[in-house]
């Protein structure tokens, strides 16, 4: 994903750059200034990864354990000021600390 990314990933260039900022000044004029994408994330719950597991390779059960005690994979998103996505990553195990390098 790491050699593709630039197929998949489209960052606003030239004149999108500024049509962008003027179009999250309107969303919330004083909230966000010079912003030109939003970024977040949340956890999904999945069933437990280590359940049945025959074909697969172990899986240490406590990496998918988020701080609620649910078992989970990471999403992070990433909009434009026309609530389009224009990156998504799924997959860090619930776990994994929110600096995570993704």
């Amino acid at each position: 994903m790491e050699v593709h990314k630039h197929k998949f990933i489209k960052w606003p260039r030239g004149n999108a750059i500024h049509q962008t900022l003027q179009d999250f000044k309107h969303l919330r004029p004083k909230a966000f200034p010079g912003a030109f994408m939003a970024l977040d994330g949340c956890h999904i719950k999945v069933p437990a990864p280590w359940s049945k597991r025959t074909r697969m390779r172990h899986v240490d059960q406590r990496c998918y354990i988020n701080r609620k005690h649910v078992a989970s994979v990471v999403l992070q998103g990433i909009c434009d000021s026309n609530q389009k996505f224009t990156n998504i990553f799924a997959g860090w195990p619930g776990a994994s600390h929110d600096s995570q390098d993704f």
